[in-house]
């Protein structure tokens, strides 16, 4: 159980960071007259003008594993489900049900917990904690590789490479290098920007839908 709530937390990072270059690459060109500051200034910004979104990915980790997943997303809530985990947060409360122990835990992350999983504070940490730079891809010379590197060691992600089509300039995956050793690469199967929010139900967990599952309450 340790290991999927580890794993659970950085590949919700890592589904907030690819979140963040669908919002903010494809109305942004890459040219010299826009730093990546400027870029990342914008990004918070348009995350606050979404209704509400929907995104379809597929996930492969340091195993060679790839696993479906889905993220709702409305302002500072979320639902993510993947590879037998679903995490509500309604801005407040985070629940956490992991199907192989049949448990959920319940916690009110504090502002560092939210800086590893949560695109508005991890702006902050981000802007402190990386070096960015754009470099084209190798690929054909068909995209272009943004690459976000640590500034320190001790950092859990440790790199970032983002590959954006050139034509299209959308993000097509990104590949996450974490202390350890560890890799996750994301690759985007759809986006969907929604014209109305969702019911507030989709980020709280309902006790009622999941019976026979113990309660963990952490707060």
């Amino acid at each position: 159980m340790k290991r999927n709530h580890l794993l659970n937390k950085r590949y919700q990072l890592s589904l907030f960071l690819w979140l963040w270059g669908v919002v903010v690459f494809p109305s942004t060109a890459f040219s010299q007259e826009v730093t990546p500051l400027q870029l990342l200034q914008r990004v918070e910004a348009k995350f606050r003008q979404l209704p509400a979104a929907e995104v379809h990915f597929s996930l492969r980790d340091a195993s060679g594993h790839r696993y479906p997943g889905t993220l709702c997303l409305q302002g500072d809530c979320f639902r993510l489900t993947t590879d037998g985990v679903i995490t509500w947060f309604d801005g407040k409360t985070q629940a956490t049900y992991l199907e192989s122990s049949q448990e959920v835990n319940l916690s009110e992350p504090t502002l560092e917990e939210l800086q590893s999983i949560h695109p508005y504070a991890w702006l902050s940490l981000y802007q402190q904690n990386y070096h960015l730079k754009f470099r084209e891809g190798s690929e054909g010379g068909s995209l272009y590789t943004v690459v976000l590197t640590a500034t320190s060691s001790k950092q859990d992600l440790l790199c970032l490479m983002l590959f954006i089509n050139k034509s299209t300039e959308q993000l097509e995956r990104m590949s996450l290098a974490y202390r350890g050793g560890e890799t996750v690469v994301i690759t985007i199967q759809q986006f969907k920007e929604l014209p109305q929010p969702w019911p507030a139900s989709m980020f709280t967990f309902d006790a009622s839908a999941y019976p026979e599952v113990e309660v963990v309450d952490l707060r």
